[in-house]
């Protein structure tokens, strides 16, 4: 009984193949950031010994909502439905700051 090696087949890129997995890879790593960025940053730190209440002109709560159905109008209303009671369950005074005077 002969020993045999078993060898992968050589495979040969051609420089576009190796310009399209270079593109992948660059797009990923690029979408990755683009990711991180939009998350931004949702902490305040202050420093120093006295402190004092500030109104916040801006607040951001990620909010996530789904939708499933056989047609794209039912899905659509589905949506619409769901947006109409988010807000007024937000400004049926909930949370007071939506309805004080700031």
């Amino acid at each position: 009984m002969e020993n045999r090696k078993f060898k992968l087949p050589e495979i040969q890129l051609s420089q576009h193949a190796w310009l399209c997995l270079t593109i992948i890879l660059a797009a990923g790593i690029f979408a990755g950031a683009i990711a991180k960025l939009r998350l931004g940053v949702k902490t305040v730190s202050v420093r120093g010994l006295s402190e004092r209440e500030v109104i916040a002109d801006l607040a951001l709560w990620p909010v996530k909502a789904s939708a499933t159905a056989n047609t794209l109008p039912e899905m659509y209303k589905q949506i619409d439905d769901s947006q109409k009671r988010m807000k007024e369950f937000f400004l049926k005074g909930l949370l007071p700051i939506l309805t004080s005077k700031y």
